[in-house]
């Protein structure tokens, strides 16, 4: 499940597919040479043993050592690469997989007598949720004496993927008690990104009661790719199709109840913000994070409704003009018959802002009705496997049927001021 915050309105969802097995191989020691393919060799292993000996000289800082792995020591992802191993934890993995293709004609002259190689890049921050892992392709080429890393590769089917931050971009990590930050530029204003995700951790943390749901967590990385391009190749889609997303939860492993959950940020429309709509920003895909409402069971309107009344509780001079949408869509076709459906959710639905709208006021309602409390609980019922035809009774008192009646009439009376 994806979770996304729109501009004007707030989220929607899908998933990400990564293998996100632990890896026992070792890595030899700095400097020691990887042997080429030879007839019957296996690809993957010739690869392997190359991905490892980059991953050992970049920890022993031997540059001379990690060039030698590669077909053009002096490129710009070389220099990428090496810099960004240095940046992140030591226990980053980088694993070749059995699946490997043979390279497009144009790459046969960048890598002579190589192929493309599937490789699983795993890494995990401080304050991630879960490991971050990524399947990538990457060309190798066999240069007789030994096999090397030539660069990134498109998979031979061409479908777009998303890929880390650090094989796009040069990063920096900034590091907090409460959150991590990760740049994919050379920003000047990392601190205050900081202090606005430890605030929108902490602040969620205040309002969801974490003790309510032993699976909810704690800890926040805030993703800042350095362009809107860089934003789309992170996520893995088309090239604009995400323009008027302001940010994403995003599951980075094949189970988003174990993998690292991330805030991406698109930082063309974080650009126009204020500083209170960054920290609605942020705090919503935060409850995200904090909640791991990615694999939540609880419907989309629930989610999304309740990231915004955490976010707008925070902030309440800072809520969308989405409650006068939802109040001249009553005046004009009536209260709505039924709860939002999960489809209405995605980022190419229409209706997206009104219907963001609905998700919030039905739990702007559920909290003023009740209490912010019983909210939390009714969230937490549901997101632990109750269905809501028992939770709304067990939580509220109210069967699902009377809670719809409620909630309308609630909204014509809001309507009718």
């Amino acid at each position: 499940m994806l979770v996304v915050f729109a501009l004007s309105a707030v989220s929607a969802c899908s998933t990400a597919a990564t293998d996100d097995r632990p890896s026992s191989r070792r890595s030899p020691a700095a400097g020691s040479s990887t042997t080429a393919t030879r007839p019957g060799q296996n690809r993957a292993a010739a690869a392997q043993s190359t991905l490892d000996a980059v991953v050992a000289a970049v920890r022993v800082g031997d540059r001379p050592a990690f060039d030698a792995q590669l077909t053009t020591a002096t490129s710009e992802f070389a220099d990428r690469l090496f810099a960004n191993l240095e940046t992140l934890p030591p226990d980053v993995v980088l694993r070749a997989e059995q699946q490997t293709a043979d390279l497009s004609p144009p790459a046969v002259t960048a890598a002579p007598g190589g192929w493309r190689q599937r490789v699983t890049v795993r890494s995990r921050l401080d304050h991630d949720t879960g490991a971050s892992a990524y399947e990538v392709w990457f060309a190798m080429a066999d240069g007789g004496d030994r096999v090397r890393l030539s660069g990134p590769a498109e998979g031979p089917d061409g479908a777009t993927t998303g890929r880390p931050l650090w094989l796009i971009q040069r990063i920096r990590i900034v590091n907090g008690p409460d959150a991590t930050v990760v740049s994919g530029s050379d920003r000047t204003d990392l601190p205050d990104w900081l202090r606005r995700a430890q605030s929108a951790e902490r602040a969620v943390r205040v309002r969801t009661g974490k003790p309510a749901h032993p699976r909810w967590d704690h800890g926040l990385v805030v993703e800042l790719p350095g362009s809107g391009a860089a934003f789309d190749r992170v996520l893995g889609v088309a090239p604009g199709s995400y323009d008027q997303i302001a940010a994403v939860a995003w599951p980075q492993g094949p189970d988003p109840a174990t993998a690292a959950v991330r805030v991406v940020v698109n930082p063309d429309l974080a650009a126009t913000l204020d500083e209170d709509r960054l920290d609605v920003l942020i705090t919503h895909e935060a409850t995200h994070v904090l909640t791991r409402s990615a694999s939540s069971p609880a419907p989309n309107w629930l989610v999304e409704g309740f990231a915004d009344w955490v976010a707008f509780d925070r902030i309440p001079g800072a809520a969308p003009p989405t409650e006068d949408l939802v109040l001249a869509d009553v005046r004009r076709h009536g209260a709505p018959t039924a709860f939002p459906a999960d489809n209405a959710f995605r980022p190419d639905a229409s209706d997206l802002d009104l219907n963001y709208g609905r998700a919030w006021l039905l739990c702007r309602f559920i909290a003023d009705t009740w209490s912010g409390a019983d909210l939390v609980r009714l969230y937490a019922e549901i997101d632990a496997g109750a269905t809501t035809a028992r939770a709304f009774p067990d939580v509220l008192g109210v069967e699902e049927q009377a809670l719809l009646r409620r909630w309308s009439a609630w909204l014509d009376r809001q309507a009718d001021r």
